[in-house]
């Protein structure tokens, strides 16, 4: 069952890379040749009355926000830094950029040296990371998110915190409908090994994956 849930979060994570890729390199360069042109156009319309120029204008305004979103759609798909700069810089930035959009104070930490991870548990613990602060985004109603990357003599250790709401931590597993996105973050890290710590009271909720060393080196020889 191990074996096949990898299979799958692997089979996941390919189908998000090629619709990555097809974003970034068909979508996002034809937009991108669209807004040449429409720059081209302003460009020679020197003297043209308003009726034209507005309207090409806010086009190509709205062609810019396309092109964000398609970026945006891309990176979230499968950040390019993860593969590029590896996991700190990658969940750096996606902390950033999500908290900066919900108009939260992110701040993050490293301890320890950082060692060399598999492509999979990379994989597995920017989306524990990516589901946590879309929960915060939902539910959380906080003004500071905390992420803290720990490497220890033992293991890793991933923490993500905020000072929001909180949330009944034993209702919400139990409930049926409620903490798909917890049960989704479980699921991942026990995929490579580890285990999903979730806590939670008003002013600080906490979740936390630890992954041991010798769970990552099974990994490495599984896979």
């Amino acid at each position: 069952l191990t074996l096949l849930a990898r299979k799958v979060v692997h089979s996941q994570e390919e189908e998000r890379a090629y619709l990555s890729r097809e974003l970034h390199d068909g979508t996002g360069q034809t937009l991108v040749a669209i807004k040449l042109l429409i720059e081209s156009a302003l460009d020679r319309l020197v003297g043209t009355n308003d009726t034209v120029r507005t309207p090409l204008a806010r086009a190509l305004e709205r062609l810019r926000e396309a092109l964000v979103d398609v970026r945006r759609m891309s990176h979230r798909l499968r950040p390019v830094m993860l593969d590029t700069l590896g996991l700190p810089a990658a969940l750096n930035n996606l902390g950033e950029e999500m908290c900066g959009q919900a108009g939260m104070t992110f701040a993050m930490e490293i301890e320890g040296e950082p060692a060399e991870l598999p492509d999979d548990v990379k994989t597995v613990l920017f989306r524990i990371t990516q589901e946590a602060l879309t929960n915060i985004q939902k539910h959380a109603a906080c003004a500071y998110v905390g992420l803290r990357l720990t490497f220890g003599k033992k293991g890793l250790q991933l923490s993500i915190h905020d000072d929001g709401c909180g949330f009944d931590v034993v209702s919400v597993r139990e409930h049926p409908r409620r903490g798909i996105g917890l049960r989704n973050m479980r699921e991942r890290i026990e995929t490579v090994g580890g285990q999903l710590i979730v806590q939670s009271q008003p002013g600080l909720t906490r979740i936390t994956a630890e992954l041991p060393y010798s769970a990552i080196q099974r990994f490495r020889v599984s896979t």
